[in-house]
């Protein structure tokens, strides 16, 4: 729920943590939204004694699948035939998909920790002076083709043995978090917010349900047994294109875990029709007047490509930064309320 509360959701989450504000740039203002916590045993979900929670993504996605093909031929019928943008995850339920939106994601794990380098060592992230001193970044560099070779066999073999060796060696790096695990002082706020009284009183949860919880430990524990924190995302990506469904990424430059470095070299590689045009094309600024004056907030590049000569539309593949901006976007919500309706409404 941390999109719903601190992101693009029509409440955010309190400065005590205890209630909610009015956000004034939600994506509400002009679509219906759909937040939904997963794989199940987070959130306020529950899986039954007899079976298993989920190992990876593709056990995740089939859950999350059958989901939305209830909810719209079930629960909201009249939807159907509406125009579908996912954030997040991807999936493709019968459903009217038209675009896919990721916040950085973590899209390939061998680029991301590529872009350690230039995030932590240069000035490019919008940062006065590197956060590494020159010594320490001369060791990173040395460090960094070892790194890339057992990320490569990874890739190659995906055993979940090799895959947690290439992990430990290319994650050194850590950011100080706010709270021990949830690294964000609000989503402490959401989760007791979500636990409080009142909120339970109102949502009336099954039985079953004994709190709402970000982190599933069982379903940690089951995800390290497989080499899912080593997997791209890039086949996923590629298959959405010929497709005809736009793609939109967009970047906190200020992001670490997930670099603007790390997934422009992504963005760049992935391979399809419009690979060739994309990795060409410059990055360019983009602009908002929100604040009531024109300010240059990011950077961005766009292709639009018909797979085939016969389409009506061309598939939409766009990539965009925003400065001053963390892994989570949150403050800078106009930003992020200015980039998703450039994609989703063509407002702008």
């Amino acid at each position: 729920m941390l999109g719903l509360f601190q992101e693009v959701g029509p409440c955010l989450i309190d400065e005590h943590g205890n209630g909610t504000v009015q956000n004034p740039w939600a994506w509400s203002r002009n679509s219906s939204l759909l937040f939904v916590d997963q794989p199940v045993d987070v959130g306020f979900s529950y899986i039954d004694e007899s079976h298993e929670v989920p190992h990876d993504s593709q056990e995740a996605a089939a859950d999350m699948r059958r989901f939305l093909q209830i909810f719209v031929s079930e629960i909201f019928p009249h939807k159907r035939s509406s125009p579908v943008h996912l954030a997040g995850e991807l999936c493709k339920p019968q459903i009217n998909l038209e675009s896919c939106l990721v916040g950085n994601g973590y899209m390939s794990p061998m680029d991301t920790f590529y872009g350690y380098w230039e995030t932590l060592c240069t000035t490019k992230p919008g940062v006065p002076t590197p956060v590494f001193n020159e010594t320490r970044c001369d060791i990173m560099a040395a460090n960094m083709p070892r790194c890339m070779d057992v990320a490569k066999a990874c890739i190659q073999n995906p055993d979940p043995a090799i895959c947690k060796a290439a992990g430990s060696v290319c994650y050194e790096v850590t950011a100080l978090c706010e709270i021990d695990e949830l690294c964000y002082k609000k989503a402490g706020y959401i989760q007791e917010y979500l636990n409080s009284p009142a909120v339970w009183n109102a949502l009336s949860p099954p039985d079953k349900v004994k709190e709402y919880k970000f982190e599933s430990s069982a379903v940690v524990q089951a995800f390290g047994t497989t080499p899912e924190g080593m997997t791209s995302s890039s086949d996923a990506v590629a298959f959405l294109l010929p497709h005809g469904i736009h793609f939109l990424a967009y970047q906190g430059n200020l992001d670490l875990a997930c670099n603007t470095a790390g997934s422009l070299q992504w963005a760049d590689s992935l391979s399809w029709k419009g690979q060739v045009v994309f990795a060409s094309t410059p990055l360019r600024p983009w602009t908002s007047t929100v604040a009531g004056h024109n300010d240059t907030v990011g950077m961005t590049k766009e292709v639009r490509v018909k797979i085939d000569t016969q389409a009506e539309t061309a598939s939409r593949f766009a990539f965009v930064t925003v400065d001053g901006a963390g892994h989570l976007v949150s403050p800078f919500r106009f930003k992020v309320f200015k980039i998703g309706n450039t994609l989703m409404f063509d407002l702008l």
